[in-house]
């Protein structure tokens, strides 16, 4: 487990990060988001070719059997993480690639954040998009289920993290205490928790009541009301994954996420408040 100091660092230098990329001219906001998508695709490339077999990047172009599709990921959740961070970004035309990749991936957290995005984007056609929705995902989850075993374990991992979160609801238990506090809890209770280890919350909005208690989640919520976080769709999509997953704390996903937040709280002159999702639209 990482020591608590490491993690202050990490949340410093992303404030940090967050800032920098606030201030960038709006030509390299619009590159960042080109970049963002083309290696997004580039990762559902990577995940197409695994599953017919093929792996160049680790194992050259022998073809091996692939249980799970994950990119260059270590698993394929973090792939699925990418996909919902970046679909709000994407043209029309390039649905269909990320719909492949969700299917690739089996990612339950992708899915959901696809429909629900889709229906924002498409608010006109949400009634059409319901029901090509319900049908499609039937037909799909029965050719490649998605990935749903896992909803009971995380539901537990939440029930024993909320327990131990009420007992110091004001501060918390301090950084990096979740990996810490919850499995000596699982130990203390074997009745309940006589399954894995839940070293991570799968819950950032529950990670953080559970670290910095009542304070830091008043702190998140006053930036979100300050930035209106709300009418930014890949802001939506972000809370979407940041509660049914912990992007913030893997290093592959954590320059996304900041990106994302980066691009859509811009540093505007005075009286400019629109965000820079309404202003590429604006502008197509």
């Amino acid at each position: 487990t990482p020591h608590p100091i490491y993690t202050v660092w990490v949340i410093v230098l992303s404030c940090v990060a967050i800032v920098a990329l606030q201030r960038l001219p709006s030509r390299w906001r619009a590159w960042a988001t080109r970049l963002l998508i083309i290696s997004t695709g580039l990762q559902i490339l990577v995940g197409l070719g695994q599953y017919f077999g093929y792996n160049p990047i680790w194992y050259g172009w022998r073809q091996i059997p692939v249980y799970r599709v994950y990119g260059t990921f270590g698993n394929s959740g973090q792939l699925g993480c990418l996909l919902a961070l970046t679909f709000a970004y994407i043209p029309a035309w390039l649905i269909p690639w990320w719909v492949l990749g969700v299917i690739l991936s089996q990612s339950f957290t992708a899915a959901a954040v696809l429909v629900v995005i889709a229906c924002v984007r498409y608010r006109k056609h949400c009634p059409i998009l319901a029901v090509g929705t319900v049908a499609g995902g039937v037909l799909l989850n029965a050719v490649r289920p998605l990935a749903t075993n896992t909803i009971p374990l995380r539901l537990l991992s939440w029930r024993a993290g909320w327990d131990l979160a009420l007992k110091r609801p004001i501060t918390g238990y301090g950084p990096n205490s979740w990996a810490e506090m919850v499995p000596r809890y699982q130990n203390a209770h074997p009745e309940i928790y006589q399954v894995e280890a839940f070293q991570e919350a799968h819950n950032e909005l529950l990670g953080i009541f559970f670290e910095g208690g009542i304070i830091a989640v008043l702190i998140i919520a006053l930036w979100v009301w300050d930035h209106r976080a709300w009418r930014s769709v890949p802001l939506v999509a972000t809370g979407i994954v940041c509660f049914w997953w912990f992007p913030f704390h893997f290093p592959a996903m954590l320059p996304v996420v900041l990106l994302v937040i980066g691009l859509e709280t811009p540093q505007t002159e005075i009286g400019e408040t629109e965000t820079w999702t309404k202003k590429a639209r604006g502008k197509s």
